[in-house]
């Protein structure tokens, strides 16, 4: 009477979002795992840097004392203690100020100028820009 219906298909795809979503949840209770592993109740890593091929220098916190250890592949060594005085910030200049990194680039000094830096206050964009068209040596459009 009534039509056989296949439900293969469905019960694949069924399957297959299962599978997605058990792997989802088993990485994310991994990396909660993870995460708490890494956590400590009386220690912390204030800071690191990296000073050569799987080579760290790292601040470290116990309590109200910071010390500094080196840390290799195969090696940690105490390098000293740090009062908390000690540990200041380091100010960087503002990245985003690219054209006084290429001010300070091109001029050699503060009187001297390169040769390529172009004075924009005196209109040298304009002079180049002229000079450009006049040496065209017949590379440029035919009008």
């Amino acid at each position: 009477m009534f039509p056989e219906v296949d439900y293969r298909p469905f019960i694949l795809i069924l399957g297959f979002v299962a599978i997605i979503f058990a792997a989802y949840f088993t990485t994310r209770l991994i990396g909660m795992k993870g995460r708490q592993l890494n956590h400590s109740k009386f220690m912390k890593v204030v800071d690191r840097i990296m000073v050569g091929n799987d080579k760290w220098v790292c601040i470290i916190q116990v309590g109200g004392l910071y010390y500094l250890i080196g840390v290799t592949n195969h090696n940690i060594d105490f390098l000293g203690q740090i009062d908390e005085k000690n540990i200041v910030p380091i100010a960087f200049d503002n990245p985003s100020q690219f054209s006084s990194l290429l001010n300070k680039y091109f001029n050699k000094s503060k009187g001297e100028k390169n040769k390529t830096s172009i004075d924009m206050d005196d209109k040298g964009w304009e002079k180049q820009l002229d000079k450009i068209k006049r040496n065209d040596n017949g590379m440029g459009h035919n009008e």
